[in-house]
C-alpha cells in the first residue's frame, strides 16, 4: 500500500492513528504462513495506527441457518432472520481457535520487541493489566461483564449489544429510567454469570486470571472434560497467553519499582537473537500448541535482562498494587489515553434499519 492509496487518503487525519480490525478464517490460512505481523505491520507503518483492537469473527449458527448464514445472510431485510446467540456450529468465514491463537502470536512477537509505549493493541494492554492485578479495558477477558449495554433508537435497552435479542430486554427507558434498568436483578445477574456459569475445565486453568473464560457469547464448544460451555476460541487463547506469559511477567515486575515496560523493548532490540522463554505451562488439550507449527526463526520471544524484577505469580496476582490512571493518564505499556475509563458503563447504540 503507498502513500496514494485511497484507504489511506479517505481518512480524515484524526481518525487515521486508530484501526479496529476484524480476523476471520481468511485472514489465517490453515497450512500457511501466519499474516498477523504482515497485517500488523500494514496497520503500524502504511496506515500510522497507533492504537489497534482485533475483534475475531465468530458468527454461531444452527443446523437450521448455517446455510443461510454462510450465504452471508442474503435475503431482504424483512425476511432475515433475527440473529441471536444460538447453536454449535460456525460460518466458514469464522476464525478457528488454533488459527486466532497463532495470528495473536505473530502480531505480539513483533510489538513485544519494537512497539512497547509506542503501539497500543488492545488485547496486549489488558493482558499486561490482568497480569498486574488490575482491571483491563476488555470485557471479553473481566471476571464479570454487564457494562456494556446497547440502545436501540426506540429506546429499548438490551444487556448487551451481543445480545440484542429478546431474551436479554432490560426494558424501554421511556418507562424506567436507565440506571434503574441498569442496576436491575436481571442485569446484574447477567455480568455475574460471566464468572459463577465458567467450566471446571475454566477454573481449573492456569491462565484463567488471564483470560477469565472469555466472551459468554462464544461459550458453545465442549471441554476438554465433556462440559458444555466451553469457549469456541479456548485453544487459541491457551495458545497465546501461555506464549506470552514470561515478557508479562517481567513487564507487570517493573510497574511496581516505577519502571516503564518499555524497557523490555528496548531490552530486546539491543540482543540480536534470543531462545524460546516463558513459564512451563502446558496447555491441557491435545490439539499442537501455537509455537508447535511456527517456523523455529518466528518463535522466539525477547528475555530483557531487568533487575529488581518482582515476580507477579499467578496465585498472587492479585495481591500486586493496583494501578493509578487519570482519564488521560497513559495506561500500562505506555499508549492509551482511555485506560482510567474501564469501569464506565459504555453503550452500542444500535439502528433496526440495517
Amino acid at each position: 500500500m503507498n502513500g496514494n492509496d485511497p484507504v489511506r487518503t479517505g481518512l480524515p487525519a484524526e481518525t487515521a492513528g486508530s484501526a479496529l480490525t476484524v480476523p476471520g478464517a481468511g485472514s489465517v490460512p490453515e497450512g500457511e504462513r501466519v499474516p498477523g505481523r504482515d497485517l500488523y505491520l500494514f496497520l503500524r507503518d502504511e496506515l500510522g495506527a497507533g492504537f489497534i483492537q482485533f475483534i475475531p469473527i465468530i458468527e454461531r449458527a444452527t443446523e437450521q441457518t448455517l446455510p443461510a448464514a454462510d450465504a452471508g445472510w442474503e435475503r431482504g431485510v424483512n425476511e432475515r432472520p433475527l440473529y441471536v446467540q444460538e447453536g454449535n456450529l460456525v460460518t466458514h468465514r469464522s476464525v478457528g481457535p488454533a488459527q486466532y491463537g497463532r495470528f495473536l502470536i505473530d502480531v505480539f512477537e513483533e510489538w513485544v520487541r519494537r512497539d512497547i509505549g509506542t503501539v497500543y493493541v488492545q488485547m496486549f494492554d489488558t493482558a499486561l493489566a490482568n497480569w498486574y492485578g488490575e482491571g483491563g479495558g476488555m470485557c471479553v477477558h473481566a471476571k464479570t461483564c454487564g457494562s456494556q449495554l446497547a440502545l436501540e433508537h426506540n429506546g429499548d435497552l438490551y444487556s448487551c449489544d451481543h445480545y440484542v435479542e429478546p431474551g436479554y430486554l432490560l426494558g424501554n427507558i421511556g418507562d424506567r429510567h436507565m440506571l434503574e434498568l441498569i442496576a436491575s436483578p436481571a442485569q446484574r445477574k447477567f455480568g455475574q454469570d460471566k464468572h459463577d456459569t465458567l467450566t471446571r475445565y475454566c477454573r481449573d486453568c492456569d491462565i484463567r486470571f488471564a483470560c477469565n473464560g472469555g466472551c459468554p457469547k462464544d461459550r458453545f464448544a465442549v471441554s476438554p472434560y465433556g462440559e458444555p460451555g466451553q469457549h469456541y476460541l479456548c485453544p487459541g487463547y491457551q495458545d497465546f497467553f501461555h506464549h506470552i506469559a514470561k515478557p508479562m511477567d517481567t513487564m507487570a515486575g517493573l510497574l511496581p519499582a516505577g519502571r516503564a515496560p518499555a524497557e523490555l523493548r528496548l531490552a530486546a532490540r539491543s540482543t540480536r537473537r534470543l531462545g524460546v522463554f516463558g513459564h512451563e505451562l502446558r496447555p491441557r488439550t491435545m490439539r499442537a500448541s501455537a509455537a508447535s507449527v511456527m517456523a523455529p526463526e518466528d518463535r522466539f520471544l525477547t528475555e530483557a535482562a531487568v533487575t529488581q524484577k518482582t515476580h507477579c505469580q499467578v496465585e498472587h496476582h492479585h495481591a500486586m498494587p493496583p494501578l493509578h490512571h487519570s482519564r488521560r493518564s497513559r495506561c500500562a505499556v505506555g499508549a492509551c489515553d482511555s485506560h482510567g475509563a474501564l469501569h464506565s458503563v459504555g453503550f452500542a447504540f444500535c439502528s433496526s434499519t440495517g
